[in-house]
């Protein structure tokens, strides 16, 4: 398995080459409050990069998993952790069964 961490995958029309993509998503307010926090941005420089790039919306049409990250880190690595388990026991099973 590889994974690759790309802001712009599906911008860059990379997501044929991949088998899943996997998107988080987070509730506007959180997403400006972690950006502006992160990258000492004020609020308004956070819409703006936001509105530069494609909507949540037009992301999730592209997704295989979509992944609410509405709580602290912690709690999105769990929820990673239990889907990638979940798809790796699916792809072991489906091994057995066609191997």
């Amino acid at each position: 398995m590889v994974v690759i961490d790309a802001a712009i995958l599906i911008e860059a029309g990379w997501d044929d080459l991949c088998d899943e993509v996997w998107i988080a998503t987070a509730p506007e307010a959180h997403v400006i409050q972690r950006l502006g926090s992160r990258n000492n941005l004020t609020e308004e420089q956070v819409r703006a990069r936001m509105a530069s790039q494609i909507s949540t919306e037009e992301r999730v049409k592209h997704a295989h998993v979509i992944i609410e990250n509405d709580g602290d880190l912690e709690e999105l690595r769990r929820k990673v952790r239990a889907v990638w388990k979940e798809r790796l026991a699916g792809r072991n099973t489906a091994a057995r069964h066609h191997g």
